[in-house]
């Protein structure tokens, strides 16, 4: 009898550790699983954030862009900045007239050279690599003194060709030839091709001379004079420990329903030249 009673006992003492130790497997998982709930729900939480600020950078970037084109805040100095409210954000935009850079569709050699040479390079080198540039934009197959047209290209093994025509992208200038890759790097902070000059809209705004006042005659002329002026718009949010950034390039039309276009979105990172 007393047989019987220990070997009861001893069958519930290990059917009572069994039991504990699934409790314990059971709460270790529960643990587990709630820690990653609340990480994933931290990273979630984190994109959001992410999420909503580059919202925010666009949001002030179309915000600047139409109060430059429309209420007449296009200045005559290379750089300007504002802080714009979007929602519960505080966003910091900069921008700058792409008229104070070197147009590389519009520059004269000189500019070229002199430009190139704060790159490192020697007056020579600076001088036949801007001939290389300019026989990448120009319309005609003559060689210029020290450029380079299709047959130099091929001598080289370039799978680029000159395209003789304006650059339609800043990238491009990476295809001419003998340029330093870590040059062009550098040089698309300093150099355009949203110059003034080149602007393709020549739109003139008419001006209305039944009932004008002279207070709309101005603010039509301030726009007029806007005209055709491209901005780098750049904007920044730091919140909570989250950054963005967004990088736009734009062009003042004279369209009332479309006061701005943008041009193109820009490379965020810049290197250090």
């Amino acid at each position: 009898m007393p047989n019987r009673i220990t070997h009861k006992t001893r069958q519930r003492g290990a059917a009572l550790i069994t039991v504990l130790w699934i409790a314990l497997f059971l709460s270790v998982l529960i643990a587990t699983t709630l820690s990653t709930v609340r990480t994933e729900i931290r990273i979630a939480a984190a994109h959001i954030r992410l999420f909503e600020a580059r919202q925010a950078t666009d949001a002030a970037i179309t915000l600047a862009a139409y109060r430059l084109a429309t209420q007449h805040n296009a200045t005559n100095t290379a750089s300007s900045n504002t802080t714009v409210m979007i929602g519960d954000k505080r966003v910091s935009v900069t921008s700058f007239d792409e008229a104070y850079k070197l147009d590389i569709n519009t520059a004269t050699p000189e500019a070229l050279g002199n430009g190139l040479q704060r790159y490192g390079y020697d007056a020579k080198a600076a001088a036949a690599l801007a001939d290389n540039i300019l026989d990448w934009r120009d319309a005609d197959n003559l060689k210029r003194i020290n450029g380079a047209e299709a047959n130099d290209y091929a001598a080289k093994r370039s799978p680029f060709r000159p395209q003789n025509r304006p650059f339609v992208d800043m990238q491009e200038l990476r295809q001419v030839l003998d340029i330093n890759q870590d040059t062009v790097d550098c040089l698309l902070k300093d150099v355009t091709i949203f110059g003034r000059a080149n602007a393709p809209f020549q739109e003139q705004t008419k001006l209305n001379a039944d009932g004008e006042t002279p207070s709309t005659r101005l603010a039509t002329q301030a726009v007029r004079s806007a005209v055709g002026k491209r901005y780098t718009l750049t904007a920044e949010v730091l919140e909570g420990g989250v950054k963005a950034t967004g990088r736009q390039a734009i062009l003042i039309t004279a369209r009332t329903d479309a006061p701005f276009q943008v041009v193109a979105k820009l490379p965020l990172q810049e290197p250090s030249c």
